[in-house]
């Protein structure tokens, strides 16, 4: 009977250090089981964040890309504003050329016209003066044919040649003036 509680109780004994070492194991699987749970919670946070500086960087570019662009299109109206400057100036510069040639042009006409006035005006004298040259011979050539006794009438006529004369230039005066 002795014999047989002592393997009862080695029985026991074994069962009780099986149930130890079961326990002990399971804590341990638990503990593992806790830290590979811990790991993968780790890397799934450094996945989000890694994910997070991904999109942080994408929007960086595309601000940058988008400022960029917004440079160059400045850019782009500073050329066109002075390009429609320089139009605008060249545009300029061929008006006043235009005028100054206006001008010339106006200036050579009015020179023309002068001259042409004072040819006419010397022609006018000239014929004036033919005029009193010819009424003046005539007056000579009668008061030399004239004999004596009509040297009376031969002043007269004389007289009344040159009025004539200056009668008929005295409109030709006016006209010149």
């Amino acid at each position: 009977m002795q014999r047989d509680y002592n393997l009862i109780d080695s029985n026991r004994q074994q069962q009780q250090s099986k149930r130890g070492e079961f326990l002990a194991s399971a804590a341990a699987a638990i503990a593992a089981a806790a830290v590979a749970a811990a790991a993968t919670a780790a890397v799934a946070a450094a996945a989000v964040a890694a994910a997070a500086a991904v999109a942080v960087a994408q929007q960086q570019q595309q601000q940058q890309q988008q400022q960029q662009q917004h440079q160059q299109q400045q850019h782009q109206q500073q050329q066109q504003q002075q390009h429609q400057q320089q139009q605008h100036q060249q545009q300029q510069q061929q008006q006043q050329q235009q005028q100054q040639q206006q001008q010339q042009q106006q200036q050579h006409q009015q020179q023309q016209q002068q001259h042409q006035q004072q040819q006419h005006q010397q022609q006018q004298q000239q014929q004036h003066q033919q005029q009193q040259q010819a009424a003046a011979a005539a007056a000579t050539a009668a008061t030399a044919a004239a004999t004596p006794a009509t040297a009376a009438a031969a002043a007269a006529a004389t007289a009344a040649a040159t009025a004539a004369a200056a009668a008929a230039a005295a409109p030709v005066n006016k006209a010149s003036i």
